[in-house]
């Protein structure tokens, strides 16, 4: 059957809940008989993105801060970044084919009205109250990064994952975004690729794609007074680090991240949240609405507040 016809879409829709229903009685399970209560309990991410990873970190910590007698280890792929995890979790390196048996796989759901980091959570058999992810800074400070030693310098990750092309916005966007922010500051590109077809026209503009080791990448959020990116591991990193943000996340997904120093742009059109990974039959509508205009005054706003100020995760909705 076509997904393409209304039929399609209203079945759908009936697998969709039907698979959330059923995981919302795994998470009552667990909830009512969590594993970590009786026995150490091993686990990890099911999908291998770094920024997958992070989160699945940032759950076990939660879990551990509201229960610091649950016995965690993680096993990561990204050993040399999430090894760097601070408090009670222990962190030993993936081996596919070599998991515990009895361990589990940490996964979410798309679609679904919980941030993706909750649903890791309760994958885990808890409600978070908090939300944090904490990596030791000696991983990443003592990378020998130049990054300009100015009083505002601002990391820009224009290019997602290879993914879906449905969370990336423009590149003549990501171009005149550059060009209208103060030629004072310094402006940093961070990533694998670059959807900037020329380099922008601002005099303190330095592009580090595809140029930084994956701790490069890390150090260099890290010493930024402010992120712009897609939702990407730059976002969890810079929540990581307590960096302000402004992430551009259109409609592909949920704009719901609780990171209290988040400011996420989604629009509201009635696809959304899509979580296609086929090319857009709208031609990215969602993204198209945000405009560089709206994502520069978001910064100054951010900037001129100063980052202590933010307090819960902001939802610009267009």
């Amino acid at each position: 059957m076509s997904f393409a016809t209304p039929i399609g879409r209203i079945w759908r829709l009936v697998a969709l809940r039907r698979q959330h229903c059923l995981r919302h009685l795994v998470w009552f399970w667990r909830s009512l008989f969590p594993r970590w209560r009786r026995e150490p309990i091993h686990i990890w991410s099911v999908a291998s993105g770094l920024g997958d990873e992070i989160m699945v970190l940032g759950a076990a910590q939660g879990l551990v801060k509201q229960f610091p007698q649950a016995d965690i280890t993680l096993h990561a792929r990204h050993i040399n970044v999430i090894g760097g995890g601070r408090g009670a979790v222990k962190i030993v390196e993936f081996t596919e084919g070599n998991l515990p048996s009895a361990g589990i796989g940490i996964r979410y759901q798309a679609k679904h009205r919980f941030p993706i980091i909750e649903q890791m959570g309760r994958e885990l058999g808890v409600r978070l109250l908090e939300f944090p992810i904490l990596l030791d800074e000696k991983y990443v400070v003592e990378q020998d990064v130049e990054v300009a030693d100015d009083r505002i310098v601002i990391v820009v990750q224009t290019s997602a994952s290879a993914w879906t092309l449905n969370k990336q916005w423009i590149g003549e966007n990501w171009k005149s975004l550059i060009e209208m922010l103060p030629t004072e500051w310094a402006i940093v590109e961070v990533g694998n690729e670059s959807v900037l077809r020329s380099p922008p026209r601002h005099p303190r503009f330095r592009t580090m794609v595809g140029a930084t080791s994956i701790n490069e990448y890390v150090a260099t959020i890290r010493r930024a007074s402010l992120f712009v990116g897609p939702v990407s591991s730059g976002m969890h990193l810079a929540h990581a680090f307590q960096i302000p943000s402004v992430i551009i996340v259109g409609g592909y997904e949920l704009g719901n991240h609780p990171y209290p120093l988040a400011h996420q742009f989604g629009t509201k059109v009635k696809c959304a949240p899509c979580w296609l990974r086929t090319p857009c039959p709208y031609d990215r509508r969602c993204l198209r609405e945000i405009t560089p205009k709206m994502v520069v005054e978001e910064i100054h706003k951010i900037l001129k507040k100063g980052s202590n100020t933010a307090s819960g995760f902001a939802m610009k909705a267009i």
